[in-house]
């Protein structure tokens, strides 16, 4: 088999579960806020395809984030801790998932063995995964992204939330301006 085929694969795998994770935010941002003003964004650099709900750019594979949102009417802690913690659980389930259908129980259940190559796509989906949790999990500040762990973790330690809501604001304008440049 060629090495491009889990190269390939493990782009792809970033892009959907990068985006199952953008759509776990959302799940939580629904039913915490109970707003239906979200937009997702996949990626950076160009948009290559543009919808309602979801911009695709050119770097698709390189994470992505939610954006339009009104939770900032409402300060409540916890919803906002569910909507930061919202990816990584779609993540861990995917993870459990995966983790499912690359173990002998999965070709018990199907009664034969599955081609080379769905083997090779679980197996690097299951990395791209785990990388994502561990990534999200950690709370680090990069360069110019806060993780959610991070994020988290500034929400536990914040005294008032209507300051913390001013400063979340801020970082989040200040990010979607240089994912536009």
């Amino acid at each position: 088999m060629s090495v491009a085929i889990p190269i390939i694969t493990i782009l792809i795998s970033f892009f959907v579960l990068g985006l199952m994770h953008e759509l776990g935010h959302v799940i939580m941002y629904r039913i915490f806020c109970g707003d239906r003003n979200w937009k997702i964004v996949m990626g950076f650099g160009k948009p290559i395809i543009q919808m309602k709900r979801l911009t695709v750019n050119f770097a698709f594979f390189m994470g992505g984030y939610v954006t339009d949102l009104n939770f900032i009417k409402e300060p409540r802690k916890l919803g906002l801790i569910m909507f930061y913690a919202g990816g990584i659980l779609v993540n861990i389930v995917f993870a459990i998932a995966l983790l499912f259908l690359s173990s002998q129980w999965a070709y018990l259940a199907i009664g034969e063995s599955l081609p080379e190559w769905v083997g090779v796509v679980i197996r690097s989906s299951f990395i791209t995964s785990l990388f994502l949790i561990g990534f999200n999990v950690i709370p680090i500040p990069l360069k110019n992204i806060k993780t959610d762990g991070f994020l988290i973790f500034d929400i536990l330690l914040s005294k008032n939330m209507d300051d913390y809501y001013k400063k979340a604001t801020e970082y989040f304008k200040d990010y979607i301006k240089n994912d536009e440049k």
